[in-house]
């Protein structure tokens, strides 16, 4: 018989599937590709019910658990209510574990017990007096280390208040900004209305989670670039509130053993995250393709493919080629989608080509004249206000030799 009431848990269910829209709900019948599609017609009030008939409630918490994941649905919604009887089902495998290791060691230790009385009964010792009772150690418990309980990770940032300040940091971008941050956050753009722009502060939550989601902004903003007061005044905060509890993570991750040694354990990926660093520091064009490769979605049709950066791709725009080698050249239509870096020579490119990301690389100077810019300092600006230009381009590898605006 499971720990877990069914009836709590049935109930739970009902209010999380109440959560989710319409497009969601059908994903998750989806994922729960064990459940026959004449139940996957009951409505939402029934489905409930048949997910525990069909599952158990332990399995069942399982796979709700997982095909929240996968949606995505990361907000405090639907976790704060599904955690509890996560954690619940943890604990009660724990002691299931437990309670076989022990049965285990009792069967070992009384068949060695048994082993060890057949052979001291064939040799009887006339000489020995009668068995000594063995006095039982007391063990002092105050003595012992008692091992601290593990509490639940919850967010030390209000859902509510993040969603507050993301309101206030996409009301600060501009047109070609808030472009650059759907395609970086891989959101699909849609029409620009009042409707979209007041519920895409939740999708983004709903999608990567209160902490994940202050992250991945902290790393777009630094990429359009907007590192100016106006922007950073509304982020900063919590950025500060995830740093303290990073480093509360670490004062706790030294805890003394047995013999009194400090043993440190081992640091979460999370700690080591290059987007809590200084709002001064900027990713390079191919770190930040990197973690738009990693950061990739499971759950998202991948209608855009972002090829492996080249290695003889640099900065400076020089490329490395064997010797008697060249790249051949392509003719196409291309739509830059976002600029990683803008130099004196070189404009590093996001851009589309046959419906796959690619990062290429044009000499400033040919790009400005194909917007018909002058070569100054806010030659940079004009470029991404210019964003999303398409464009037909001559390419050789990774490098365009020609391009006209269309």
């Amino acid at each position: 018989m499971s720990a877990i009431s069914e009836e709590a848990w049935r109930i739970t269910l009902t209010v999380i599937l109440e959560e989710l829209d319409e497009p969601q709900y059908k994903k998750m019948l989806l994922f729960l590709s064990e459940i026959p599609k004449r139940v996957k017609t009951k409505s939402r009030e029934e489905m409930p019910q048949s997910i525990i008939e069909h599952y158990g409630v332990e399995t069942s918490i399982h796979r709700i658990n997982e095909v929240m994941d996968q949606i995505p649905r990361k907000d405090a919604a639907v976790q704060d209510r599904l955690r509890p009887f996560v954690d619940k089902l943890k604990n009660t495998q724990q002691k299931t574990g437990k309670k076989r290791k022990r049965s285990e060691t009792v069967l070992k230790s009384v068949d060695r017990k048994d082993e060890a009385g057949g052979q001291k009964s064939c040799e009887p010792d006339e000489t020995a007096g009668p068995e000594r009772p063995k006095k039982k150690k007391s063990r002092n418990r105050s003595l012992t280390p008692t091992r601290a309980k593990k509490t639940p990770k919850v967010s030390t940032v209000s859902e509510k208040e993040w969603k507050k300040a993301l309101s206030a940091v996409l009301g600060k971008l501009t047109n070609s900004q808030y472009d650059e941050m759907l395609t970086f956050l891989k959101i699909p753009k849609q029409k620009k209305t009042a409707k979209f722009k007041e519920q895409l502060p939740q999708k983004i939550i709903e999608r990567y989670g209160v902490e994940t989601s202050i992250r991945k902004i902290k790393e777009a903003l630094d990429r359009i670039p907007r590192r100016d007061e106006v922007v950073q005044k509304h982020l900063r905060p919590l950025l500060d509130k995830l740093k303290n509890k990073q480093k509360k993570g670490k004062r706790k991750s030294c805890q003394p053993d047995k013999t009194g040694t400090m043993k440190r354990k081992k640091k979460k990926a999370e700690s080591r995250d290059p987007s809590l660093q200084s709002t001064q520091t900027a990713e390079t064009p191919r770190a930040a393709s990197a973690s738009r490769l990693q950061d990739s979605d499971p759950s998202e049709p991948a209608e855009l493919k972002l090829e492996e950066p080249d290695s003889a791709l640099s900065l400076n725009g020089a490329t490395k080629t064997p010797k008697g080698q060249r790249a051949p050249v392509q003719t196409g239509r291309i739509k830059i989608k976002a600029v990683t870096a803008t130099k004196k020579t070189n404009t590093h490119l996001v851009v589309t080509v046959k419906r796959q990301l690619k990062e290429l690389f044009v000499k400033t100077r040919l790009l400005a004249e194909a917007l018909s810019c002058q070569m100054d300092e806010s030659v940079e600006a004009r470029i991404r206000d210019a964003l999303p230009i398409s464009a037909e381009a001559k390419m050789e590898g990774k490098r365009i030799i020609e391009i006209k605006k269309i």
